[in-house]
């Protein structure tokens, strides 16, 4: 999203966002995956709920239009996250 004002510690990052890693993030807590944004430190650590997020966070993405040429990622519009596609 073009006016979200992310931490250059993530906009930095080389992560890409798909299942695999959202779910290492809530597993160890964004502080530890991720060390420097302003993501605030909580884990979900039940699988039902971090499906429960992963499809979310699909439907949200899918539906916005705004695909960054340079990344390979949609963001979402609820909560500005940029999700793997």
């Amino acid at each position: 999203m073009a006016d979200y004002a992310y931490t250059d510690t993530l906009d930095g990052s080389d992560i890409g966002w798909s299942v695999e890693t959202i779910n290492a993030l809530f597993d160890l807590c964004p502080d530890y995956y991720i060390p420097g944004t302003k993501m605030p430190m909580q884990r979900i650590v039940k699988q039902d709920d971090q499906d429960d997020l992963i499809s979310y966070l699909r439907r949200a993405t899918a539906k916005e239009e705004n695909l960054s040429e340079s990344h390979a990622y949609r963001v979402c519009g609820d909560c500005h996250c940029r999700f793997g596609v």
